[in-house]
């Protein structure tokens, strides 16, 4: 997918449009197929829940969006857009630390602790995004992002599909976890050689995006895994 019809800044968000799509993808939009069809399964066969587990787990998940949507709101603006993308990697860590401590209640906390940087990298991505894209071609790159997307999380919920028998739900989603922690570590590490970043405050367009994308992230995170 071609980014490059953004703004001509150099070091400037256009030059980093690859980073962040980089590291969606390496993250697992698959790996977020993967985690959708797999949860269930994980649920009851490792959880021993049943019906009522997963309407709790589901509850905690919407609230740890909301969560996240509150903490963002009021403290990312002391953060950058770029240092929220690493949040991928706390994403991961929390899927492992569940399969860790397999119980219910351990799930409860992860699904609520989650939401925090679930939101801060959506925040994050959307954010440099508006930014970076000119307004004639915003709706193409959101649209391209978006039909990606799509079409890697159908991969990802085939395979979860077609593996699940033979790896288990734990193996399936220890990658899901493994893949959002290689996203965000190579997503600074690219980062740190482009350069220091312009603060997400300092042009009303930036400011405007920033405030769009926080609106954006609490009405959708926590309605299902970042």
């Amino acid at each position: 997918m071609d980014l490059h019809v953004a703004h001509e800044r150099g070091g400037g968000p256009a030059d980093e449009l690859p980073v962040h799509e980089g590291a969606r993808l390496a993250r697992g939009d698959v790996g977020e197929g993967i985690y959708n069809v797999m949860y269930v399964v994980f649920v009851r066969a490792v959880l021993h829940g049943g019906a009522l587990a997963f309407g709790w787990l589901s509850s905690a998940q919407a609230a740890g969006g909301l969560l996240g949507g509150f903490v963002i709101g009021h403290a990312g603006r002391r953060l950058t857009p770029r240092s929220l993308i690493a949040l991928l990697a706390a994403v991961g860590l929390s899927t492992l630390v569940l399969i860790r401590f397999p119980t219910v209640l351990v799930a409860l906390g992860v699904a609520l602790f989650a939401g925090i940087p679930a939101v801060g990298y959506t925040v994050g991505f959307t954010t440099r995004l508006q930014d970076a894209t000119d307004d004639r071609y915003r709706g193409r790159i959101f649209g391209a992002y978006g039909t990606t997307w799509a079409l890697l999380t159908l991969v990802g919920q085939v395979t979860g599909s077609g593996l699940g028998d033979r790896l288990g739900s734990s193996a399936l989603l220890a990658v899901e976890g493994v893949l959002n922690i290689a996203a965000g570590v190579l997503a600074l590490v690219l980062f740190r050689r482009i350069g220091p970043e312009v603060s997400s405050s300092e042009t009303p367009r930036e400011e405007c995006a920033w405030a769009e994308a926080v609106d954006g992230a609490i009405s959708v995170e926590g309605l299902d895994h970042p």
